[in-house]
């Protein structure tokens, strides 16, 4: 099967200088669950990451493809690859899931935001309503 490389308009950065073309994307674990410390939430958050921890222990112990673009950082999210490649990120997962609905909206990838304004590649900045 020849691999295409995606153009750089559907590229979204997941890591520390790290792209990947979103529609490869099939899903976005989260490593913790953020908010106020509550002992019911933290056992229920331990429980909902044990599952993102033993899919990426039994892709290490499948010698399936595990990519880490956490740079040493902690891992916060994991995503999950069409082709079955798991992708550690220092990113939270809304923060990944943001940038790529905005990636959908406008077609731009969204940089960085300064006082609601985001920066955009090749253009002005522009004002989300």
């Amino acid at each position: 099967m020849k691999q295409t490389l995606a153009p750089a308009s559907n590229l979204v950065l997941v890591g520390y200088g790290f792209y990947l073309a979103c529609e490869r994307i099939v899903a976005v674990m989260p490593m913790i669950l953020l908010g106020e410390y509550d002992a019911d939430l933290h056992r229920r958050a331990r429980r909902g990451s044990y599952f993102t921890k033993r899919l990426l222990a039994e892709q290490k112990r499948k010698g399936g493809r595990i990519l880490d673009f956490t740079r040493q950082a902690k891992t916060n999210s994991v995503i999950l690859m069409d082709e079955g490649t798991l992708v550690r990120s220092p990113f939270h997962p809304a923060t990944i899931v943001e940038r790529i609905e905005t990636k959908r909206d406008t077609g731009n990838l969204v940089v960085r935001r300064d006082k609601g304004k985001p920066r955009r590649f090749g253009g002005k900045s522009e004002t989300t309503a």
